[in-house]
């Protein structure tokens, strides 16, 4: 399963994680508003700030803390967007659209 922290004061966050989980038909993701609920991100190594700040997620087998770009390609794989996941991986494609990404993150509360 994979965890994702959102920031529930955000409401395009709030959205989106339950938009997520609709397409979750086979459950493989859990979301945890990071208002709502205790939360010690320094167990993985990440800062408070930024785990409002930004995207991010741990995969509960592994793990392995994804972020920003690098989480949503995860949770298109968790999702089975295996096509959509592997055409934005793409190098060229991976960095415009993580650069376009970090942009969007950080003016999200506007939307």
């Amino acid at each position: 399963m994979l965890e994702i922290f959102y920031d529930g004061s955000c409401s395009f966050c709030t959205r989106q994680s339950e938009r997520l989980r609709m397409l979750d038909r086979d459950g493989q993701l859990i979301l945890t508003n990071l208002i709502d609920e205790p939360f010690a991100p320094e167990i993985w190594g990440i800062r408070p700030e930024d785990a409002l700040a930004r995207l991010y997620a741990v995969d509960d087998e592994s793990e392995t803390v994804y972020a920003n770009f690098d989480c949503l390609l995860e949770i298109m794989r968790r999702l089975r967007r295996t096509d959509t996941a592997r055409f934005f991986s793409l190098p060229i494609i991976k960095q415009v659209a993580a650069f376009a990404f970090g942009i969007f993150s950080s003016y999200r509360k506007y939307f």
